[in-house]
């Protein structure tokens, strides 16, 4: 998923796709390599559940959507 960040609260972030605000949860096993907030744009790897395996900051060229492997 890439999407932009509306918000962090707690172990969630609410973010805004093409498809609408999407919540993701944050797990003791998410890779998380920085800290972001509202504005930013990050790309997710995402299970099916909801639960990110990865979060990172998206590439500006990136473009917003949800890619499936």
């Amino acid at each position: 998923i890439v999407a932009d960040v509306l918000m962090v609260e707690g172990d969630f972030y609410i973010v805004r796709g093409d498809r609408g605000e999407i919540r993701i949860e944050v797990t003791p096993s998410t890779t998380v390599t920085e800290s972001f907030k509202y504005g930013d744009r990050i790309k997710a790897e995402v299970l099916p559940n909801d639960k990110a395996l990865t979060i990172e900051r998206a590439n500006p060229n990136d473009p917003v959507g949800i890619t499936t492997p």
